[in-house]
Order: C-alpha cells, then sequence, then structure tokens
C-alpha cells in the first residue's frame, strides 16, 4: 500500500523475481475546501447572551478543519446581533430579532440565521 505524506510527485516502482518491473507516476495535491459550516448551528440566545461562533471547512480529502484563522464574520442585522471584532467569531446578541450572519474564509462563505428572544 501507499500513503501520501505531502503534495507532490513520486515514481513508483515494482520489481518481481521473475524480472518482471512496471513503473507508475503519482501526483499527491493539496486537499481543496469544499465549503464551510459555522458552528452551533442553531444558537438559542436571548438579548445580552455572549456565544462565540466558529466556522469549519470541509475538504476533498474528506477532513474537516477549523478555519479559525484568517476567518471575517459579519452580521447583516447588527441592531440584533453584532461581534466584537469582525476577525473572530465572538459576538454578542443586542436585542429580540432575526439577524443572518455571514462567515468568509477566501472564496468560501456560510451563513447562519440567529434569532434572538427577549431576556
Amino acid at each position: 500500500s501507499v500513503a501520501a505524506l505531502s503534495p507532490g510527485v513520486a515514481v513508483l516502482r515494482a520489481t518481481h523475481d521473475s524480472g518482471v518491473f512496471g513503473e507508475a507516476l503519482l501526483s499527491v495535491t493539496q486537499a481543496q475546501l469544499l465549503s464551510a459550516t459555522i458552528t452551533p448551528r442553531n444558537p438559542a440566545l436571548q438579548s445580552g447572551d455572549k456565544v462565540f461562533l466558529a466556522l469549519y471547512g470541509n475538504y476533498t480529502d474528506g477532513q474537516v478543519r477549523s478555519l479559525a484563522q484568517g476567518t471575517s464574520w459579519s452580521s447583516l442585522n447588527p441592531t440584533v446581533f453584532a461581534f466584537t471584532s469582525s476577525a473572530n467569531g465572538a459576538g454578542t446578541a443586542l436585542e429580540p430579532g432575526l439577524a443572518t450572519v455571514v462567515a468568509s474564509f477566501g472564496r468560501v462563505t456560510a451563513n447562519l440565521s440567529v434569532r434572538v428572544l427577549e431576556r
């Protein structure tokens, strides 16, 4: 069996005792980001609550990885829910209503509806 350790190109050679041999060129590429998901998925918030949202990426190799570094956060209704900084997922529920949260990592974005209830 063969396991890829990092991106690159390798030549695989096999030789049998009978003198039969073969070669194959193997090219390994970096896993690509397919989509992203914000967690927690359905935060139950009341006015004044603080929450930390996280963004996770789904990659072509089947892995799910944190996208904590390099994610930009915004709220489309900042009077209902606002972030303390656009560089992290820390936010505060301000007043009752519905806000759409957008997390962007490169060309991939994820949205989450945040419902804020009265305290």
